[in-house]
C-alpha cells in the first residue's frame, strides 16, 4: 500500500517520500504493527514456534478431543432417536444430537481459526 505523504519509518527513523511502499533504508514496509517494532528493535522477544508462550492460543488436541466426544453424542442420539418408543426417550434424543452436533461444529469453526503466533508469523514473514 503505497502511503501518499512523506513518512519515517518506525524501525530506522528515516525519513521516505511519499508514494512508497518501504522504507529506503532498511527496506521495512511503511505500515507496522507495534508489536512488529518492537521485535524488529529486540524489545520483544522473537516469534518461536512454542504455541504455549500465546496465552490466547487454545490449545488444538483437547479441542479435538472434545469434538470428537461430541460427535459421538451426535450420533448416538440419532441413533437412539431412531429407536425409541417413547416420548421422553426420544426428547432426550433429539437434545443429544443438537448438542453433539452443534457443539462439535462450534468448536470446529473455533479451532479452525490461526491463532495468535500463526497470525504474528505470517504478518513477520510477509
Amino acid at each position: 500500500m503505497r502511503i501518499a505523504y512523506p513518512w519515517t519509518c518506525k524501525y530506522c527513523d528515516a525519513g521516505n517520500a511519499a508514494g512508497t511502499e518501504a522504507c529506503s533504508r532498511c527496506g521495512e514496509s511503511a505500515i507496522a504493527r507495534p508489536i512488529d517494532v518492537d521485535r524488529a528493535r529486540g524489545i520483544v522477544p522473537p516469534l518461536t514456534s512454542t504455541p504455549q508462550q500465546d496465552r490466547l492460543e487454545v490449545p488444538r488436541r483437547p479441542m479435538r478431543i472434545v469434538a470428537g466426544i461430541l460427535l459421538v453424542i451426535g450420533f448416538a442420539g440419532a441413533v437412539i432417536e431412531r429407536l425409541s418408543f417413547t416420548i421422553v426417550a426420544e426428547l432426550i434424543a433429539i437434545a443429544m444430537a443438537a448438542v453433539g452436533f452443534g457443539g462439535a461444529w462450534l468448536i470446529t469453526n473455533i479451532w479452525g481459526e490461526p491463532t495468535n503466533a500463526e497470525r504474528d508469523a505470517k504478518a513477520h514473514d510477509a
